[in-house]
């Protein structure tokens, strides 16, 4: 048997990108489990009629949409975030913050 003392990874792209110091299936399951939890924290907020949750989940929801290349909704969140509290009318604004 072949026995070596030294680091082995499997193609040069493993070398350089991370090696074995990358667990790739664990970072699948912590991004898996993380965004179950923010569904269910979000169906919650909908569900309680929680204005300002979900206004700050949207922020949350912005970061995934960038890395998931979801530009239109990146738009339509930021335009979103924007409008609340500088250029909607207040009686406007007050509609999303009634069960605070």
């Amino acid at each position: 048997m072949f026995v070596t003392d030294e680091t082995w990874y499997c193609s040069l792209q493993c070398a350089t990108v991370g090696g074995a110091s990358q667990d790739h299936l664990r970072n699948y399951s912590i991004s898996t489990v993380w965004n179950g939890l923010l569904d269910i924290a979000y169906a919650d907020m909908v569900k309680e009629g929680d204005g300002l949750a979900i206004m700050s989940m949207w922020r949350l929801n912005m970061i995934r949409f960038w890395i998931g290349g979801h530009n239109k909704y990146l738009i339509i969140g930021h335009r979103l975030l924007a409008g609340k509290d500088s250029t909607w009318i207040l009686s406007y604004t007050h509609r999303y913050k009634i069960h605070q």
